[in-house]
């Protein structure tokens, strides 16, 4: 079975189809590359693991590592791309308790999940469950403040709610006791791409993203919008030369980088 991408998901064998489709692989190895630092000889979940590239390369590092996703068509990808002793994948069920023991793991990563999540508080609610009293969390997701004008809903159909740092904060501190924020950049031949992506898609998606707009309809409109700009991405002509020669690497980390493309929250219970 060949595991289609889509906006919501990064495959390895996809990443090349366009400039757009490559900033988002790095931006994506980068922030795994950068949990990697914590995941040394630890016990770790992947929560919303995707298509499993991701929990691959901290399976380099880890003792031992499970991803796991609703997605049961992202979890076989996984299976039958990556496998490694200390490696494992499931399927869960949304809205229903992590299928794992209290203080099973060192370290939690969710990535690009938590603006999917409709009930926070009980997603977060688990994720500390399932740590040990001294394990770290690691969250990341798209900066509100570069995407979004202030009173506007997303445009990504499938997220409920973006954060910006002050944001996940705040959520974050609902549930833990110590909340670091970092936040994500690049130079700017690779981060613009993000940054004019997400400046065109705010002013175009604007009538459909005013509060006034019922939710349901918000979600159909945009939907619709996406499954369009997924396949002219896909169908892409490829990688420039410009943008080819930026990697991992140049991704920045830090409490005060800008342009910011994403949020960071490290906290711990």
């Amino acid at each position: 079975m060949k595991l289609e991408p889509t906006s919501e998901r990064v495959v390895e064998e996809a990443y090349r189809k366009s400039d757009a489709a490559y900033v988002v692989y790095i931006f994506h190895l980068a922030t795994y590359a950068y949990a990697a630092t914590f995941a040394a000889e630890k016990r770790v979940l992947d929560l919303g693991c995707g298509s499993g590239y991701g929990t691959a390369m901290l399976a380099r590092v880890a003792a031992s590592i499970t991803g796991v996703d609703v997605a049961a068509d992202a979890i076989a990808h996984a299976r039958s791309h990556y496998a490694r002793d200390n490696l494992d994948f499931l399927a869960i069920e949304a809205h229903k308790p992590l299928p794992f023991t209290a203080a099973s793991f060192d370290l939690v990563t969710s990535f690009q999940v938590i603006e999917h999540v409709s009930d926070v508080r009980a997603y977060l609610r688990e994720i500390r469950r399932v740590l040990t009293p001294h394990g770290l969390f690691i969250a990341v997701t798209p900066d509100r403040s570069a995407r979004l004008f202030r009173f506007q809903k997303p445009w990504n159909a499938w997220h409920l709610t973006e954060y910006d740092a002050g944001g996940l904060r705040s959520v974050l501190e609902t549930e833990f006791r110590d909340v670091r924020i970092e936040k994500m950049s690049g130079p700017r031949g690779l981060v613009d791409i993000e940054i004019d992506r997400y400046r065109r898609m705010r002013l175009l998606s604007l009538p459909f993203t005013l509060p006034i707009v019922p939710e349901r309809m918000r979600q159909s409109i945009l939907k619709g919008l996406s499954r369009r700009r997924l396949g002219r991405m896909s169908a892409g002509g490829g990688v420039s030369e410009k943008v080819a020669a930026f990697s991992l690497e140049d991704v920045t980390i830090g409490p005060d980088v800008h342009p910011s493309v994403n949020v960071m929250g490290l906290a711990r219970p």
